[in-house]
Formats: structure tokens, C-alpha cells, sequence
């Protein structure tokens, strides 16, 4: 099972696919088909829900530092709205991962299985015992476009928790939450405009949505002052 959550949605959905090919032979019935298959899309919400509530948190965050400006302005602003994604699935209980992988042991040891029908479901690999405890981001810093790029490995975590502080900060603060993808572009302005600030970034391995592991070393940039 991959520990990324994108690979795991990718995972349950060819997963389903496979299994919506020969689940009679398996003694499976089509209520058990539809019940995976509101599991893989409650799963699959639930990602959406949150790069719209990242893409919210940056527009509040905009317009904070917009209406708070030194100087003034005529024009008027508009509060920021959150944009639910469309399409909302049917609710499901918790435990949907705990669900799927009872049934891939019942499946495994089940007599119509076999290695060609375990390795299209995805279901046929050895184990790998990892240590969650010691495990440590190592993160670098480029500039792409104009902007900080932030890029890493995941490899058995679900994705990274980012913080920064810039400038005379004292502190870090959250800056983002990534499940999806190995980067992350910094696309803030400078605290202060025209005036070149040292960034830091610090970061957590993150899975099931919880911090894990040892927080990586400091990483610094320089950003040249903007307009």
C-alpha cells in the first residue's frame, strides 16, 4: 500500500477498476463493489478539500497583508470565499484504509487468487519494515520562475509539513501541508518591497495527516527585493 496519499488514491482506484472485473470469482457481491467504491471516493474528496482549503489559506492570507498595508487605498476589497470542489460523494464511516486492506487479506488467501490477479490489483509485494521514528526530511532550495522552490523525497510518508520565517522573524510559522507531488513553490512577496530577506525553511515528513519523524535541518535563500 503506498504511503503517499496520492499514490494510495491512485492505488485504490485501479485497485476498484481490477476488482470490478472479477469480483464475482472472488464471492463478492455488488454492494460490496459499491461499498469500496464510496470508501475510493469519500478518499478522494477528502484530498480535494484539502489543496482547496491551501488555496484558501494563501488568499487569506493575501488579503490580510493587502488590507493591513501602510498606505491607503480607495478601492474596495472583497473578503475571500472558500470554493467547496464540486461533486460531494455519499458519507462513509471512518476507518476506510482499515476496511480496504481486511479485504486484501481475505482476498490474498482466497482460492481464485493468484499471482497475475494479485499483481493487477496491486495487492502482490513483499513487506518493508520502516522506521517512522528517525525519519528525516532532506530538503532543497532553487529559484524557478522567480520564486523559491522547495523539493524533496517522500519516500514512505505521505508528504511534508513546511514552516518558514523571513526577514527579522522570530519564529516559524506553517506555510504548507503538501500530500500531493514532491515540490513546493514559494510564491510570497517580500515582507518589506525592494528589500532583499532571508528565508528559512524547516520541514516534518508527515503521515495519515500527523507530523512524524525528526524535523529536517534549517535550509536559507536570499530573495532579492520586489515591486
Amino acid at each position: 500500500m503506498p504511503r503517499a496519499a496520492d499514490k494510495r488514491l491512485a492505488w485504490l482506484k485501479n485497485f476498484y477498476a481490477v476488482l470490478l472485473t472479477c469480483f464475482l470469482d472472488f464471492g463478492m457481491t455488488e454492494e460490496d463493489m459499491t461499498s469500496i467504491f464510496d470508501d475510493m471516493n469519500a478518499y478522494d474528496y477528502t484530498l480535494q478539500l484539502q489543496t482547496a482549503s491551501e488555496k484558501y489559506y494563501s488568499s487569506c492570507t493575501k488579503f490580510r497583508k493587502g488590507i493591513l498595508g501602510s498606505k491607503e487605498s480607495k478601492t474596495s476589497r472583497t473578503f475571500p470565499t472558500f470554493s467547496m470542489p464540486l461533486n460531494m460523494p455519499v458519507a462513509v464511516k471512518e476507518g476506510i484504509m482499515f476496511r480496504i486492506m481486511l479485504l486484501v487479506q481475505k482476498l490474498k488467501t482466497h482460492q481464485f487468487c493468484n499471482s497475475s490477479i494479485a499483481e493487477l490489483l496491486g495487492i502482490l509485494g513483499k513487506e518493508v519494515l520502516v522506521d517512522y521514528a528517525t525519519m528525516k526530511p532532506s530538503i532543497g532550495l532553487f529559484f524557478s520562475a522567480g520564486f523559491v522552490q522547495l523539493k524533496f523525497k517522500k519516500y514512505y510518508s505521505d508528504g511534508l509539513w513546511i514552516e518558514c520565517k523571513r526577514g527579522n522573524e522570530k519564529v516559524f510559522t506553517y506555510v504548507a501541508n503538501l500530500i500531493s507531488g514532491t515540490s513546493f513553490i514559494d510564491k510570497r512577496l517580500n515582507l518589506i518591497a525592494n528589500k532583499p530577506e532571508t528565508r528559512y525553511f524547516r520541514a516534518w515528513y508527515t503521515l495519515h495527516d500527523k507530523i512524524i519523524g525528526l524535523v529536517s535541518d534549517i535550509v536559507t535563500i536570499v530573495v532579492e527585493g520586489n515591486e
